[in-house]
């Protein structure tokens, strides 16, 4: 992409006296500045269905916008970690590819292996520590376990 720059000024020929030879305007003259403003028209992308070639770039949107401009790589980037802050817990029930690959961000460790994950209760003295461990018949007074699915189970750590 090129800028128009003004290789001749015609509004300076304007004070020179008259008779100089410096005064009078060249076909070529005209010819080059009408090139230069052409070239520099033709390598402009169109407002309308622009094909931009090269690494094009934009600003930044904040986080959260939601308007119709333009999304950059890095826009994008924030927001998808977003998704998965650090200490957020990612499963998958068909693919054991560690999260940093699939989802291309972060650092990943396997999380609660041969475990079954329970939710917080506040109400329930055995489900009120995050993180606490312990067997699921004593905490349920129950002589068998709870029905489970198997997953893959990632925790972001970075």
């Amino acid at each position: 992409m090129s800028n128009y720059a003004k290789s001749t000024d015609f509004a300076a020929k304007d004070a020179l006296t008259t008779g100089d030879a410096n005064k009078i305007i060249k076909g070529t003259q005209i010819n080059d500045e009408f090139d230069a403003i052409l070239t520099a028209v033709n390598s402009k992308a169109n407002s309308n269905n622009a094909a931009l070639t090269g690494v094009p770039t934009a600003p930044t949107a904040a986080a959260n916008t939601e308007t119709t401009q333009l999304a950059t790589t890095a826009f994008v980037k924030v927001a998808r970690e977003a998704l998965y802050p650090v200490g957020s817990v990612y499963t998958n029930a068909t693919v054991a590819t560690n999260p940093g690959t699939l989802l291309g961000f972060g650092t990943w460790t396997a999380f609660g292996t041969g475990r079954v994950l329970i939710g917080f209760d506040a109400s329930n003295a055995a489900f009120d520590t995050l993180g606490e461990t312990g067997a699921l018949t004593a905490a349920t007074g129950s002589s068998s376990i709870a029905t489970y699915v198997t997953v893959y189970m990632w925790k972001r750590t970075v």
